[in-house]
């Protein structure tokens, strides 16, 4: 089989609840990324955004 290599990106509004998610997730041995500024910068820059049933 061969090894799958992934990084978990966690967001959160503002970006302090995703920061302290990716921190605990790094301390079990998970490669994680918080998103800077949360998912409030990531709207307020324009990127796009999957939300409901078909995300």
């Amino acid at each position: 089989m061969d090894e799958v290599n992934l990084t978990e990106f966690a967001a959160a509004h503002g970006g302090n609840r995703s920061l302290a998610a990716a921190q605990f997730l790094a301390r079990a041995g998970i490669d994680a990324r918080s998103v800077a500024g949360g998912t409030g910068e990531w709207l307020r820059t324009g990127r796009a955004v999957a939300t409901g049933a078909d995300a």
